[in-house]
């Protein structure tokens, strides 16, 4: 007499299937992350604006004045080019700032922490999603073998009667 049990354990054994993959990451502090960043890239695109177009069409104008009577007008813009040099100066401090009072070191420990943390979230999304097809399509032919079993077992049953 063939036992059912016995052939479904066999059966399990043989294809024993891929557990879900876990994080092994903090996911709100993830969210934290990704919020920081974005708020970093924010104070960037300020800052680059400030360096790569504000600051060159200050100083573009103040080349660009001549004559004995436009003194006035240099200060202005002298003053104009310092406040700017100022606020490209404070917009990286403040990038530091946001940083540490998230507990980071600085803003290029940040950076690397968050790209790995990011790509261990993305293999994770990645696995999850493959590894809950794969199990399904396991679970499939796991029910069709264990039907050709139940239905041998019903054979050999009626063979022995």
């Amino acid at each position: 007499m063939i036992n059912a049990n016995g052939i479904l354990k066999n059966v399990v054994q043989k294809h024993k299937m891929q557990l879900k993959p876990t994080l092994n990451i903090n996911i709100e502090e993830f969210k934290q992350m990704e919020t920081l960043n974005l708020k970093l890239h924010k104070q960037v695109e300020e800052i680059q604006k400030l360096e790569n177009v504000e600051l060159p069409k200050l100083e573009k104008e103040l080349t660009n004045i001549g004559g004995f009577f436009k003194g006035k007008q240099k200060r202005i813009l002298q003053q104009e080019i310092e406040s700017c040099k100022e606020a490209i100066n404070i917009g990286k401090e403040n990038l530091q700032k946001m940083v540490q009072e998230q507990g980071h070191k600085s803003v290029e420990t940040f950076l690397k922490i968050y790209s790995e943390a990011k790509e261990i979230v993305k293999q994770w999304e990645k696995g999850k999603y493959t590894k809950k097809e794969s199990i399904i399509e396991k679970l499939k032919i796991l029910e069709k073998e264990a039907n050709l079993y139940q239905q041998n077992i019903e054979y050999y049953k009626e063979i022995e009667r």
